[in-house]
């Protein structure tokens, strides 16, 4: 490591490198200019006096009165110290370093004052964990002063020849060792201490600031790459055993480092020649020869090696990845459990299909220039073609091996297509093999390409308006980038707009696509052409591959819209709809091309005049993005647009002839789905974002708004007769899209039927969607009407019957309704023909559908209320928040992404009182949570007045053989995904299991947080670690999965924070202590190292209704592992915490209030 020389030249930071290192043969590159770095300063401090041996200065204070500053030395001047003393100064800091290699560390601390100018050594200590309570008696015990440092001799803060500056000690190395072995070891925190080398010399008396820091230089090494990044073409996905290929493969892979920081990635192949499998090639050449700098790409992406056609074929082959960050390198990805990824190379395998796709354009090389397409939830078709005329069928899968449960016929190898939906953002894949008639397949081959992520919400409603007669909507956007010749803040036809230069780069692209193209649109914009007429220039477009689906602009000199026959790089023909209105050079003129579906023609308006209609020969769909300035032809972008365009809008439906006026004339659309996207292109954004036009919402007969939701506000609807409506629709039924809400309803009176309405679309006559509760079916329901006739039968969507606390399928479930926060969302996938309907993120119900055409008349979005021939019913009596709707398919993942995104508090327990109602009842701390589950005390719990780290004292004391508190019931569901935490205080360390939470069963707890002894260690001294248990059933003997945390003995008898948290959708248990996950990995080939991660996948736990357990458990239906100590502040959540908000929970120093939380 060394040091940069730093400029400051105008508007600029200028960097120089020591040549001589970057010259060094034994540099490794990459050099990181910024490495990771991290500086938590001093969390506590403290002062002792010898003068005064049992009295604290916790924080340098006494009596109330504080001073900035404490001594360190011998004070032998009575002048300023009577009577004479000795001091020592300790500061205490956090430790996130657990799990990572410390490349480097140094601790500051501030000298304010010497007795003068001589320099008097001071030294720094690793001494004990201080608390409070800390005085000179205490820390003169034996041991307290556990390491020697550093010494610095120096003296600053006489005078000015001498003043008061940083001790920065970390020079010799023993800080980095001290800070690693805590890393090592999960210390939660970090303690120095300084004293004067001689405490008899006056001339070492010194004084500190309390303002010290701990800078750490750290790394933590790549992440191991799993299997289901690792692929080959050909040959699909990484297996075992190895499948038969006709040549070597390109092997790929995705690798990532948790730091974030730019890798390479070492690829090696294994064979047995007669003396054992082991690794015998390397991409690097060797096993220890780290890969190239320039190979090195961000984390998360794509790596891919051809291996070399001379490695040996017919004999089964294995090949493996690790990623290298310049530090460390990653684990092997077939260390542990995995294995390595399989083949034989057999030059008479038959070759597999050819696959392409103009939806998604991709390569079998996975490293290929290939673009991203949108998107998530949108579906596209791929061909397979085989070569072979004995091909009776394909087989194919998404991101996994082909299987007959993805098979289309075929006759003779024809290209047959299939339909695909991603699922999530990124590199995906595509992999077929042809079958013969025989049943004899071909090698696999692979197809990759990229997918954006899906587009955002066309509308929504978040409801966090305080107060009013109205709810605010706001619209999802697309962000354009500008190349270099376009300026943004040029004058427009209203306010500013978008100057274009006419060179190749007076443009501005979007990531993605706007519009679906087979569909009927608009496009409309103001143009201002200053360029000469004698080429073609087009002001907006959207592309595919080849060639522009629309262009709007001009052509031979005339106002044109053109549409192309085919996205090819053969043959195509432009259809253009033109105008005869002259074109007027520096003149502001208004442009509307519309497709009609119906008709199959398009027509061009100028200043609201329409031309003649032209007809279109097909309608593909174009998933390129949507271009200023530009169009593509045959591959190659074209016709730049000289001049100034503005007010860009794009409806994804067809407008008529008086919208197309009304336009022109800059007039607000009233009927009609609003514009999907509206580019003003005011102000002077380098990346100006056009929005969905969207429609306010307005509150009917005393809806309350700025009601607590579940992200901010909500509103609430008293089910007699409160609704809000919108002016006008946002979905045509005959397209993809989706609906979300989250509502929270009381459970219906007894005998009550009547549907509950959250969220609809209204008709004429029916509803065209609605999400609703069923009192008389006992379930929420997605359902769509295909027609808007009163003779039409409503078709459901929902889950199963089951038994609540239950699941089914592997899904929890959602019977009954009790006054939660739930979320619905509903999905309409016309590729599909499906509608499918999430609870809380779960798949809950499938149900076929088709809608041939869009309803006639339309009407606009309702919320708590139905309404049918015009009369409103069917009242929603609760709360209502964050409605969303998609004009696409929202998928699986992303349902559970909106979840997760929203946890919710189900229970707080600050622990610091009890009462008894009446006074001989058992006491009883309270919840401030929403389900207001109070926790009985028993077994001769109590509460402890003065206990506690927080401002409100107050701990629940538990006496390690009986002592508990429990509540009555669970306000979470064990079921899905959940947050525990909470503080913990042992008597003694522990030399015995003993429960701090647990949510229990008839038999056993569903989720336990226990503490675990390990027996003594070297010393004598008991150990341990804390750990997390699931259940995945109550059964007697049902099987539990642990994960565990390994905390520091030396700090065990004091506070620590815990939390366990699971995932529900990526099934992942994961345990913290004092905010940190342990993810201490271990050296490739280190034998002697033992891992410690504390996280795990795990099965879901089953749904647990015996109550939440403060300090015991429960297994085979007996109560135990009573916890002897102090409880605090416990806090329970619906949702996964992020490591950012447990850190929050654990942070001592700062109390939260309930409604905010974290």
């Amino acid at each position: 490591m060394t040091r940069l020389k730093v400029e400051l030249p105008k508007d600029a930071l200028l960097l120089s490198p020591d040549q001589a290192m970057l010259d060094a043969p034994d540099t490794v590159y990459p050099v990181m200019i910024d490495p990771a770095w991290n500086t938590p300063h001093a969390g506590d401090w403290a002062g002792v006096s010898r003068t005064y041996p049992n009295q604290a200065y916790w924080h340098f204070t006494y009596n109330s009165s504080y001073v900035h500053d404490w001594g360190v030395g011998y004070c032998g001047d009575t002048s300023r110290c009577a009577p004479t003393d000795v001091k020592r100064a300790f500061f205490q800091v956090s430790n996130p370093f657990v799990g990572k290699q410390i490349l480097g560390a140094t601790f500051g601390t501030y000298e304010s004052w010497s007795y003068s100018c001589d320099a008097r050594p001071v030294e720094l200590w690793s001494t004990g964990y201080i608390s409070p309570g800390l005085n000179w008696n205490a820390q003169n015990a034996s041991g307290f002063w556990s390491r020697y440092l550093q010494t610095i001799n120096t003296a600053k803060g006489w005078s000015g020849n001498c003043p008061g500056g940083w001790l920065e000690y970390g020079e010799t190395g023993a800080v980095k060792n001290l800070v690693q072995d805590a890393a090592n070891w999960g210390w939660p925190t970090i303690t120095f201490g300084l004293k004067a080398q001689n405490e008899g010399d006056t001339l070492a008396w010194k004084r500190f600031t309390d303002d010290a820091y701990l800078q750490v230089y750290y790394n933590l090494r790549p992440n191991q790459i799993p299997m289901s990044d690792m692929t080959m073409s050909p040959g699909s996905v990484c297996q075992y055993p190895g499948i038969k290929i006709n040549k070597m493969p390109q092997v790929t892979t995705r690798a990532t480092d948790p730091d974030g920081e730019a890798i390479g990635v070492q690829f090696a192949v294994g064979w047995d020649d007669g003396t054992g499998l082991r690794r015998r090639w390397w991409s690097t050449g060797s096993e220890d020869a780290a890969p190239g700098g320039n190979t090195f790409k961000a984390s998360g992406s794509i790596f891919s090696w051809p291996l070399p056609t001379d490695l040996p074929k017919n004999l089964q082959l294995d090949w493996e990845a690790r990623a290298w960050d310049g530090a460390q390198w990653g684990p092997w990805s077939s260390d542990g459990d995995p294995t390595g990824c399989y083949f034989i190379v057999d030059t008479s395998a038959p070759d597999g299909p050819a696959i392409t796709s103009d939806a998604y354009p991709g390569s079998k090389d996975a490293t290929a220039a290939l673009p991203w397409t949108d998107g998530v939830g949108k579906s596209g078709q791929f061909t397979l073609k085989s070569a072979a005329t004995d091909v009776v069928k394909y087989q194919w899968g998404l991101d996994t091996s082909p299987s007959a449960a993805n098979e289309v016929a075929t006759s003779g190898g024809a290209g047959q297509t299939v339909r695909v939906q991603p699922q999530t953002a990124g590199v995906h894949f595509i992999s077929a093999r042809a079958v013969d008639g025989a049943g004899n397949a071909s090698q696999p081959e692979t197809y990759y390409f990229n997918v954006l992520t899906g587009q955002a919400q066309r509308t929504g409603w978040s409801m966090d308006d305080p107060s009013g007669t109205s709810v605010t909507g706001t619209g999802g956007g697309f962000e354009a980038t500008l190349g270099s010749g376009a300026t943004a803040g040029a004058p427009g036809h209203l306010a500013e707009g978008l100057s274009l230069d006419g060179t190749a780069n007076g443009y501005a692209e979007t990531q993605g696509n706007v519009l679906d193209t087979t569909r009927g649109f608009a496009v409309s914009a103001w143009v201002n052409l200053t360029g000469d007429t004698s080429r073609n220039r087009v002001a907006v477009s959207e592309n595919g591959n080849w060639a522009a689906r629309f262009a709007l602009g001009l052509m031979n000199g005339k106002w044109t819209m053109w549409t192309s026959t085919q996205d090819t790089n053969a043959v195509y023909t432009l259809e253009p709809a033109s105008s005869d209105t002259p074109v007027v050079l520096g003149q502001w003129t208004h442009l509307v091309g519309v497709y009609d579906p119906t008709a199959r023609t398009s027509t061009l308006y100028v200043n609201g005049v329409p031309g003649t209609p032209v007809a279109v020969t097909a309608a593909w769909d174009a998933r390129g993005p949507l271009e200023f300035g530009r169009s593509k032809w045959h591959g190659n972008w074209t016709d730049p647009w000289t001049g100034s365009v503005d007010e860009v809008r794009l409806w994804d439906r067809s407008l008529s002839k008086a919208e197309a006026a009304d336009a022109a004339a800059d007039k607000q659309l009233a009927t009609g789905r609003p514009a999907k996207a509206v580019w003003h292109l005011d102000g002077s954004s380098a990346k100006p974002v056009g929005t969905t036009e969207t429609d306010n919402l307005t509150a009917y007969n005393g809806v309350a708004l700025g009601r607590p939701g579940i992200a901010d506000k909500a509103i609430h609807l008293d089910g007699a007769d409160d609704y809000l409506r919108g002016t006008r629709p946002q979905v045509d039924g005959s397209r993809d899209f989706s609906v979300s809400a989250w509502v929270k309803l009381p459970a219906p009176t007894p005998g009550d039927t009547t549907p509950k309405m959250a969220v609809t679309q209204i008709g004429q006559h029916n509803n065209e969607f609605s999400l609703y509760y069923s009192p008389y079916w006992g379930r929420w329901i997605f359902g769509r009407y295909k027609e808007d006739s009163s003779a039409d039968t409503l078709v459901r969507t929902w889950q199963d019957a089951c038994t609540a606390g239950s699941q089914i399928n592997g899904v929890p479930c959602f019977t009954g309704t009790t006054g939660e926060w739930t979320h619905l969302l509903g999905v309409s996938d016309t590729a599909a023909k499906k509608l499918r309907f999430y609870i809380n993120g779960f798949l809950v119900g499938q149900s076929d559908y088709t809608q041939n055409a869009p309803w006639a008349n339309p009407g606009p979005i309702q919320i708590g209320a139905v309404n049918r021939e015009g009369a409103n019913g069917e009242f929603f009596g609760g709360d209502i928040d964050d409605v969303r709707i998609y004009d696409r398919v929202v998928t699986g993942p992303e349902a559970g992404a909106m979840v997760q995104q929203r946890p919710q508090l189900a229970g707080r327990w600050k622990l610091n009182t009890a009462t008894s109602t009446p006074a001989d009842a058992p006491a009883v701390t309270p919840d401030e949570g929403p389900a207001k589950a109070g926790a009985q005390l028993g077994g001769g719990a109590s509460i402890k007045a003065d206990g506690g780290l927080f401002q409100t004292p107050g701990t629940l004391l538990l006496n390690g053989s009986t002592g508990y508190a429990a509540t009555g019931s669970v306000p979470l569901h064990t079921g899905q995904s959940f947050t525990l935490a909470g503080w913990a205080n042992t008597a003694g360390v522990p030399t015995r299991d003993m429960t701090v939470l647990s949510v229990a069963g008839a038999n056993n707890s569903a989720v336990t947080l226990r503490w675990h002894p390990l027996g003594n260690d070297a010393n004598g001294q008991p150990t341990g670690q804390w750990q997390a248990e699931v259940r995945d059933s109550d059964a007697n003997g049902a099987a539990r999965t642990l994960t565990t945390h390994t905390p520091a003995t030396s700090v065990m008898e004091n506070w620590t924070h815990l939390a366990v948290s699971y995932d529900a959708f990526a099934d992942r248990l994961a345990l913290y202590v004092n905010g940190q996950v342990e993810n201490q990995g271990c050296a490739d080939g280190d034998r002697t190292c033992t891992p410690h991660i504390s996280w795990t996948g795990a099965p879901q736990p089953y749904e647990a209704g015996g109550g939440v357990q403060f300090g015991r458990t429960r297994a085979s239906g007996a109560w135990g592992e009573y916890f002897s100590g102090e409880l605090d502040d416990v806090w329970l959540y619906q949702g996964v915490l992020s490591p950012a908000q447990i850190a929050k929970l654990a942070d001592y120093n700062v109390e939260l209030g309930t409604s905010t939380g974290v």
